[in-house]
């Protein structure tokens, strides 16, 4: 049960450093203000913790068998199911992420893969943001902080509402900014 709580900590840390991630990248998209240390700075602390927990999740799925039969009950387990559907999204888009902005800003691809990346971004944020909304109740339920169904059930929608306005925020900044800088 340790391992479970230290995760959750550190997933809630994780959403800590997103916010400041995104902040910061917002900012610098829209006032095309770039300085590449502090973004590897975030970006590397925000890597590190991420690694860690997907460390983590994995010895907690393998060695505890936490939700191990989600094939049995699968309308009972959807929010698992998003849950590793989304981290695995996450996992296979991440690389994308990382080298979008290079390959856009540097004029590196054609226009018909400039709209696959802007594609692939959407998407990245889609399961990042699906992920943290499917997840957060359960870091607070785990750390004992959330105990009552009704609270979750509120927390959940408000966490679901965030999400999908920071995935607005997210699809909007992005398309409007790789665009500008494809095309400059």
């Amino acid at each position: 049960m340790r391992i479970k709580k230290a995760n959750a900590v550190l997933s809630l840390f994780i959403i800590a450093l997103l916010l400041i991630h995104m902040g910061y990248e917002f900012y610098s998209y829209l006032t095309f203000y770039y300085n590449p240390l502090v973004t590897k700075i975030i970006s590397y602390g925000f890597a590190i913790s991420v690694s860690v927990h997907v460390v983590l999740t994995i010895i907690i799925v393998t060695t505890r068998h936490d939700g191990s039969a989600l094939r049995l009950y699968p309308k009972a387990n959807i929010q698992t199911i998003l849950q590793r559907a989304s981290a695995a999204g996450i996992l296979l888009l991440f690389p994308v992420h990382i080298k979008t902005g290079d390959l856009i800003a540097g004029h590196l691809v054609g226009e018909p893969v400039l709209y696959l990346l802007l594609a692939a971004q959407l998407l990245f944020w889609c399961m990042v943001m699906t992920h943290i909304a499917v997840s957060f109740s359960r870091a607070l339920i785990t750390l004992g902080v959330l105990e009552s169904i009704k609270k979750k059930l509120v927390i959940d929608r408000i966490v679901w509402i965030l999400c999908a306005i920071a995935f607005a925020a997210s699809a909007a900044i992005v398309i409007r900014v790789q665009m500008a800088l494809y095309y400059m």
